[in-house]
């Protein structure tokens, strides 16, 4: 169906072309992939205690209800120990990534602040483990962390995200 014909009419001369294909799938039919690791990402209300898993987690938001920052925590196992690892979370449309580190961000809703290192750094069942990933890369549409080496177990990466769009938004697997 997708047949690319290329043609030319009679002389001398070369002939240069240059095709690509694009392919987009819809975010509904995207599979979540398992390449030697397991990523799940679940949505809480920016609250203290969502921190510790005390929250049930949301699945949708209205923009009208509530204009609080979302925390986003991504649950990580690793079967093996990994190397030079990247951990990228792309962020659905409509909302910001909320960076602590710039005075025009807005940090809350009025709920005591964290520790410093709780949006940004590893979150672990062990506290001492938090060196393993760097401070996060922010970018438009995704959080990237980089760690030179992991050990196998399981790690928690959080970060906080402001819905600043109205509209019904999809997101694609962890």
């Amino acid at each position: 169906t997708n047949a690319l014909r290329l043609t030319r009419s009679e002389g001398m001369g070369k002939l240069y072309y240059r095709a690509f294909l694009e392919l987009y799938r819809p975010v509904q039919s995207a599979p979540a992939l398992e390449n030697g690791l397991t990523i799940s990402r679940t949505y809480y209300p920016d609250r203290p205690e969502c921190l510790q898993g005390k929250c049930d987690p949301i699945t949708s938001i209205s923009l009208e209800e509530s204009g609080a920052p979302i925390l986003v925590r991504l649950d990580i196992t690793l079967p093996n120990d990994m190397y030079y690892l990247v951990v990228a979370d792309h962020i659905p449309a409509g909302v910001e990534i909320l960076n602590p580190k710039l005075k025009t961000t807005q940090l809350g809703s009025g709920a005591p602040e964290e520790p410093a290192a709780a949006p940004t750094s590893l979150l672990s069942s062990s506290f001492w483990n938090w060196w393993y990933f760097g401070q996060p890369r922010i970018e438009r549409d995704q959080i990237r962390w980089a760690a030179e080496s992991v050990p196998a177990g399981s790690y928690e990466l959080t970060y906080r995200i402001q819905p600043v769009q109205v509209g019904e938004f999809n997101v694609i697997p962890a």
